[in-house]
């Protein structure tokens, strides 16, 4: 178990004494996050059948089908994953990382990258510095370190024609990005941002997510042709970044489902445009299935792309323009995938709508608020 007391100081005896043994003081908490008031603070959508959560005591929870080993090794009611605890960031995307308040890591699930032995399981993760940012990126795990220099573990296809790459599955081994990276990108496109506002990715651009046109595959890092710098990036079939000063989104690649904020079509856009409609944003994020995106702006909540069962609006519309996802304005995070949205406000109170494959954790058409007594896995 993590965040364990450490061991009792001993205290020094001054002057007379009368021979008490001396009071041992009190043990430190298990856990030091705030679990006065336990609430909602993050989450993510796994897939397009689980969602995990944080709590603000550390803990995860998990709801939804779960063939992964996400939620500890097997599809239980509102399982905590096995030896996770004490958790103050985490990440999930095939499996799941989460970061602990002393900064040591823990991974675990079922990427087929990692070798775990027959079964998903728990591993803690050693590091040759101290990580400030990590992210599950599709099968691979990628780290930034406080050096600036990023790491993975996995095997990232440059393109899924040849199938060469980058493979180192037994261990981290060094990414060939430059060294002063100050954010890592998400999405399973291994992406940086450097503090001059700049961004590279590598990998796999067979849909011109990189806004190069002409080029399938980016070998060595490659810089993304934004104007203006980049405050939040993610990178997948598409890419979508947020920009500064001004917060706008623009986005390259897959357009199938409309998912760059313009008429879907089936040819990639191998160019960055501005999605138009929507205030200044702080961050972006693409459905589990990538059908969709999200940016969040001041509390208000801007989708749009695939709107299976309604979920991001009650409309038979079936690929939206960006539209404002009501009646909520105090979203402070969300989970997005292609059937269900699901919203954290300001209050730590979770809001879904749309469907699940398997659970009831939403109702079809209805926002409905999540509660430990009426959702559970099957």
């Amino acid at each position: 178990m993590r965040c364990l007391s450490g061991a009792l100081v001993a205290l020094a005896l001054f002057g007379c004494s009368d021979g008490e043994p001396t009071a041992s003081p009190p043990d430190e908490p298990r856990c030091p996050i705030d679990s006065s008031n336990p609430r909602f603070v993050q989450i993510e959508a796994a897939d397009n059948e689980l969602v995990v959560a944080r709590r603000s005591d550390g803990t995860l929870w998990c709801w939804g089908f779960d063939d992964m080993g996400v939620c500890g090794g097997g599809s239980f009611p509102w399982a905590q994953p096995s030896d996770v605890d004490c958790v103050s960031d985490f990440w999930v995307d095939g499996f799941a990382v989460a970061q602990h308040p002393d900064g040591s890591l823990t991974v675990w699930g079922g990427s087929t990258n990692f070798v775990y032995g027959e079964n998903p399981a728990v591993e803690p993760l050693k590091l040759p510095a101290k990580p400030i940012e990590v992210k599950p990126a599709g099968v691979n795990l990628v780290v930034l370190d406080e050096t600036g220099t990023s790491w993975f573990r996995g095997n990232i296809g440059f393109t899924w024609k040849n199938g060469d790459g980058l493979d180192s599955r037994e261990q981290l081994s060094q990414l060939p990005f430059a060294p002063g990276a100050r954010q890592l990108g998400r999405g399973c496109m291994p992406c940086v941002i450097y503090d001059d506002g700049h961004a590279e990715c590598l990998g796999s651009q067979i849909n011109g997510q990189f806004g190069l046109e002409g080029v399938d595959a980016a070998r060595d890092p490659v810089a993304l042709p934004i104007e203006g710098s980049v405050r939040a990036l993610i990178s997948t079939g598409s890419t979508c970044a947020v920009t500064e000063p001004n917060g706008d989104v623009l986005c390259a690649g897959n357009n199938s489902f409309g998912q760059l904020g313009v008429p879907w079509s089936y040819e990639p856009q191998p160019f960055f445009s501005r999605v138009e409609g929507i205030p200044p944003a702080d961050i972006v994020k693409f459905g589990a299935e990538t059908f969709n995106a999200c940016a969040l702006t001041e509390g208000e909540l801007w989708c749009w792309g695939e709107n299976s069962f309604e979920a991001i609006a009650p409309t038979n519309d079936y690929n939206l323009a960006p539209t404002l996802v009501e009646p909520f304005a105090d979203v402070v995070d969300f989970a997005l995938a292609s059937s269900f949205l699901c919203v954290l406000r300001e209050d730590g109170s979770m809001w879904c709508r749309g469907a699940f494959a398997r659970g009831d954790c939403s109702h079809d058409f209805d926002w409905t608020e999540v509660s430990f007594d009426e959702c559970w896995t099957i």
